[in-house]
This record gives structure tokens, C-alpha cells and sequence, in this order.
């Protein structure tokens, strides 16, 4: 567990900077907003098989992590700014940093009057989830047997939200309808799916020709898709996104974000 960690920040000239896997913090004099963060996880490598010619290794990451605000500055409670003043993360003591905040939506399709007033506004709106996923990890497998060598690498992320405000773009009666209860660009848990995904990033295959040649020692040729395929349940281009970068205080956002590109690769290549 770790405490009093804070979002980035300017800091002064003795402030200390740390970086690590997870995300950057900057540690400063002035404290800004203190955050728990509970995180445990593996990392195993492991030679599956090793036989004659044929060598399997398999690597394997997985992380769990949460985190709760204790203690902020009140300026720190919105995130960013989607336009008109609007704001789908937000930051707030017992909540998790960069919660997805909007309105809930019945099974009527209509928008929930929290407060009872007849009026929409930021009163009415509500924690619909966490926009940093509670388990993510990866998985590479390298296997070759003869001259042939086989790599597979697989990522995945689980337990958050991903605000897809791509919606309000294409959807143009859902825009109409929120924009006549509330005139910002307003999130409803209906835009908010579910961020879990299972990604295959890599899948290759190489051969080693066999070559006696003086000057050439070692000839391969090779084939590999990056970004081969990605499932999930999230109704937009691709669940790990977010148009804001990494940033402590606005996350989970998919707003205009451009996807991920499949590419298809072929190498050649020549030891002499």
C-alpha cells in the first residue's frame, strides 16, 4: 500500500520525480491531493518445453490495483474540460482518481431525476465507475522447433469504465435528447461501457534458411501482424484508449480518439 500519492504537478527544484510502471507521480512541498493505492501482482517465466530442437518459453504478468482518494484540494475535483464547460471525470474524497461521472439512464431510455427537482444538473449526476482498470497483465509465448520460431504476445485490462463520448457524433437523437435536460456536453451511463478487453498484439512466425555460404552466415525470413485482434464487449473503436494521454485526474475517455492500426509485416534479413 501506498499513501500521499498525488497526480503530477510543477514542482519545485527539490522535488523528487519518480516513474514506474504504473503511472508518474512528482512528489512536491505542497500537497495537492492524497491518494491509497492498494496493487499486487506476478511476473513468472517459465520453459514450457525443451526438447531435442524444440524450445517453448511462456511469460506471464498480471497486476491488481485500486485506489481511493483521501484527501484533495478543491480544485482538483473536475477533470478536463471536454467543451462547454463540460467534464466527464471526477476527482472527490472516498472515490477513486478520474471517476466517470454522468447521468443514469432507466431501462425506459430516460434520463433519472436524482433530486426530484424536474431540473438536470450536476446534482443529478452520479459515480458510474472507474476509468483505471483493476487488473491488467500480458502474456508472450516464443516456440521454436526446427528452423522454424513462433512468437505470440496477448495484454489484457479488466474492472473499469470507458466513456465513449463518440456517441454524441453519430447519435444524433441522443445528442437532442440530453442537450433539451442539459445544455453541456453531459455523459449518461448509457455512453459508459465496459473497458475489458483481451488483446492479441503479436503473431509471427520466422524460418531460418539453412545456408553454406562464405560470406552469408545466417538467412531468415519472417512474417508478423501487430495489433492482430482485440475482444471485447465495448461498443467503440478499441477500449484502451484515452484522448487525454495518460493523465492522473482524466482518464477512460473516448472522445475523437484515433484507433490502433493492424499492421502486417514482412522481413528478410541477412547475417554476414
Amino acid at each position: 500500500m501506498n499513501d500521499n500519492i498525488i497526480k503530477t504537478v510543477g514542482c519545485p527544484e527539490w522535488g523528487t520525480r519518480i516513474d514506474n510502471a504504473l503511472f508518474f507521480f512528482e512528489f512536491c512541498g505542497i500537497m495537492i491531493a492524497e491518494d491509497i493505492v492498494h496493487f499486487g501482482g506476478f511476473d513468472i517465466s517459465a520453459d514450457i518445453l525443451r526438447k531435442g530442437s524444440v524450445r517453448w518459453n511462456v511469460r506471464a504478468n498480471l497486476t491488481y490495483m485500486a485506489n481511493r482518494i483521501t484527501a484533495m484540494d478543491v480544485q482538483d475535483f473536475s477533470g478536463m474540460n471536454i467543451g462547454g464547460n463540460s467534464f466527464v471525470n471526477y476527482n472527490s474524497v472516498a472515490s477513486p482518481v478520474g471517476s466517470i461521472l454522468g447521468y443514469i439512464v432507466d431501462a425506459d431510455g430516460n434520463i433519472v431525476d436524482q433530486t426530484g427537482d424536474g431540473r438536470f444538473n450536476e446534482s443529478d449526476k452520479v459515480f458510474i465507475g472507474s476509468s483505471i482498470p483493476k487488473i491488467f497483465g500480458g502474456l508472450t509465448s516464443n516456440l521454436s522447433f526446427g528452423h522454424f520460431s513462433f512468437q505470440l504476445s496477448l495484454d489484457w485490462a479488466a474492472g473499469h469504465k470507458v466513456a465513449n463520448m463518440n456517441n454524441y457524433l453519430v447519435d444524433v437523437d441522443l445528442f437532442d435528447a440530453i442537450r433539451e435536460k442539459d445544455s453541456t456536453y453531459s455523459l449518461t451511463s448509457k455512453m459508459a461501457g465496459d473497458g475489458d478487453f483481451l488483446r492479441l498484439g503479436l503473431v509471427g512466425l520466422k524460418y531460418d534458411i539453412p545456408v553454406s555460404w562464405k560470406w552469408i552466415k545466417k538467412l531468415s525470413v519472417g512474417a508478423s501482424c501487430y495489433n492482430a485482434a482485440i475482444f471485447s464487449r465495448y461498443d467503440g473503436w478499441s477500449p484502451d484508449v484515452n484522448c487525454f494521454g495518460i493523465t492522473a485526474l482524466s482518464n477512460g475517455l473516448d472522445y475523437g480518439s484515433y484507433p490502433f492500426c493492424r499492421t502486417f509485416m514482412l522481413s528478410f534479413s541477412a547475417q554476414f
